[in-house]
């Protein structure tokens, strides 16, 4: 294979973590967290609570849906791209946040560049959310779920489709919002191991789920190599087409340990 195809978007993972992306993984483990008003307006948090794991995902998380609940619209629905820096910023927040032994930070990249191999893993997460009238004024109506389950996933690139090998790795029914944006989606993979904080408990959802929000999330592969370059997960239903566009670069040389 050569070094092109290596070089597939969020699939080359070197021999060891990257240096820069474990170093960023670690300063995010040092912040405090900020609420939103907080981050908008620019003060200090007011609380001794420290960043969530969630803060790493950057630029490997990318957006592709929004609802509305009555006064303003919120982002709902994500792909998330497993990359080699995505894995070293979390493997850089963890070893702070655990203080690792000597090793363990090695040990963990060569599992996951085991299991992730050399084709880019993304996480798709789709929701179906109740429709609220402006304000909260009016009716509030039950969601249909067509548009989460019935889905075609593919990529795009160079002008040309490429299918993807999909399969669902969670999915959960909430009463709230919030019960879904803290659903940690990683315990539901193969990666649940080495992504797995210590200090986190195993996620037990409900036994009886109830109410009308909706999530599902999927592990989701190129069925083909993808070249170096832009690259376009789309997810097309009946009455929407969503995508979200990652761009690749050869992996870095200088890939030392953190």
């Amino acid at each position: 294979m050569t070094p092109l195809l290596l070089a597939v978007l969020g699939g080359w993972f070197g021999d060891e973590p990257i240096a820069d992306q474990v170093e960023i993984g670690k300063r995010i483990a040092g912040k405090f967290d900020q609420d939103q008003w907080e981050r908008q307006l620019n003060i200090p948090p007011t609380s001794a609570k420290r960043t969530d794991i969630v803060e790493i995902l950057g630029d490997d998380r990318k957006a592709i849906g929004q609802w509305s609940e009555g006064v303003r619209k919120l982002d709902v629905e994500w792909v998330v791209r497993l990359s080699p820096e995505l894995m070293s910023r979390w493997f850089g927040y963890l070893s702070l946040r655990e203080a690792w032994p000597e090793g363990e930070l090695e040990r963990r990249w060569g599992s996951v560049r085991q299991e992730l191999g050399n084709k880019p893993v993304y996480i798709l997460v789709l929701s179906a959310f109740p429709k609220k009238e402006l304000f909260g004024l009016g009716e509030t109506v039950s969601p249909t779920t067509d548009e989460m389950t019935n889905v075609r996933i593919v990529f795009e690139q160079g002008g040309r489709n490429i299918e993807t090998m999909s399969y669902e790795i969670w999915d959960q029914r909430a009463e709230t919002r919030s019960e879904l944006d803290s659903v940690p989606w990683w315990q539901f993979t193969r990666l649940k191991p080495e992504l797995t904080s210590m200090f986190e408990t195993g996620y037990e959802p409900p036994i009886v789920q109830r109410g009308d929000y909706y999530r599902n999330w999927r592990w989701v592969v190129p069925t083909t190599d993808l070249a170096e370059g832009d690259v376009i997960l789309k997810v097309l239903s009946k009455r929407k087409v969503r995508f979200a566009k990652f761009t690749s670069s050869v992996a870095s040389s200088d890939t030392s340990k953190g």
